[in-house]
């Protein structure tokens, strides 16, 4: 189930950029939507996690935070965040497929050690840059990035996402 949910956000990222002949480059954080920010900080703190748990040998550590981190807020939140970013027109769209992609192979990167085949031929799909090279086993791996630090949007989308359950869970349970 963690294989089709990895593959259906690679075909859902590649059905939004995959006419990008190379990855475009990420908008300095600052100026970034707060869905954006949120994203890009949660997978700065997964990066964070998952090495510091492959330092230690733990990579059952690091597997599990991958897991949870792609299922349910890469996948679960975020793509069905930006749906409407990605419909737009301009900068907005710009911008989120930006963010998409480059948050998607950071991903794929950061799995690669754990699932090797499907990682490589989801990562050879995407737009990429020259300096990553030709295979994914040989992309640098993804550290933490100091810029990627917002605790008051994470705080903001956690409310938002507290208030989306809660209307979930209301409409369920009344029919």
């Amino acid at each position: 189930q963690f294989i089709n949910k990895i593959w259906n956000a690679s075909r859902f990222v590649l059905m939004h950029v995959g006419d990008l002949p190379d990855r475009p480059a990420l908008p300095p954080f600052e100026r970034l939507e707060p869905v954006h920010r949120w994203i890009l900080h949660r997978l700065n703190l997964v990066t964070r996690k998952v090495n510091d748990a492959c330092e230690s040998f733990r990579f059952d550590v690091a597997a599990d935070r991958l897991f949870h981190f792609v299922w349910h807020e890469y996948a679960d939140w975020y793509i069905e965040m930006i749906k409407g970013h990605l419909q737009a027109d301009g900068a907005e769209r710009d911008t989120a497929r930006a963010v998409l992609v480059n948050v998607h192979d950071r991903v794929l990167r950061l799995l690669h050690p754990i699932i090797p085949f499907v990682t490589e031929e989801l990562w050879q799909k995407l737009p990429r840059r020259q300096e990553d090279g030709q295979t994914v086993a040989l992309a640098p791996f993804p550290s933490h990035e100091a810029a990627w630090v917002d605790d008051r949007v994470v705080a903001d989308v956690e409310l938002i996402q507290g208030i989306v359950t809660t209307i979930r869970t209301a409409s369920a349970e009344r029919g």
